[in-house]
């Protein structure tokens, strides 16, 4: 390879990092506006929705059913205990 190849690969790498880091920037100042297209397309508002009463108790019947599913899965199996002090069984 030779020094000008070199050299000029290293400039583009330096241009397209650049580039990278500018089209950032420009996507940050940009998601405030995009953000609110969006809410206004999709009616959404960036707030939370309300729910009805009878999709509110079909939400916390669901919520309780896997709270229960959740709670007996992450308990395990029984551990023997020696001195208040838990460990694997032997």
């Amino acid at each position: 390879m030779t020094a000008a190849t070199l050299e000029t690969r290293k400039n583009r790498t330096a241009l397209l990092a650049f580039g990278g880091a500018l089209a950032m920037l420009g996507l940050g100042y940009a998601a405030v506006p995009l953000y609110e297209l969006f809410c206004q397309v999709t009616g959404f508002g960036g707030t939370t929705q309300r729910a009805t009463e009878s999709q509110a108790a079909l939400a916390e019947r669901l919520g309780a059913r896997a709270a229960r599913r959740f709670r007996s899965a992450s308990m395990g199996p029984p551990r023997a205990t020696c001195h208040g002090v838990s460990g694997p069984s032997r």
